[in-house]
């Protein structure tokens, strides 16, 4: 099981990402606890800091990272 706050995807062909190979079969999995500690994203990533979300640029449509503790699909 992956950690709190991800999402999986399995690679149903050999592809390449980068400069790697990802075999068919593989499952991919989203480290959203680096991305939300990751200081360059988020300055002061271990402070509680609710108005950081308030930014009115954010596109919620998009694929911005920054919304992903909040979840994504219909409810």
């Amino acid at each position: 099981p992956g950690p709190l706050l991800c999402w999986a995807r399995l690679a149903i062909h050999d592809t390449q990402v980068g400069n790697h190979v990802v075999p068919a079969g593989t499952t991919a999995m989203v480290n959203m606890w680096a991305i939300t500690h990751d200081e360059g994203v988020w300055p002061e990533a271990n402070q509680f800091k609710p108005e950081r979300f308030l930014e009115e640029d954010v596109n919620i449509m998009g694929s911005n990272l920054k919304l992903a503790p909040f979840g994504a699909g219909r409810r």
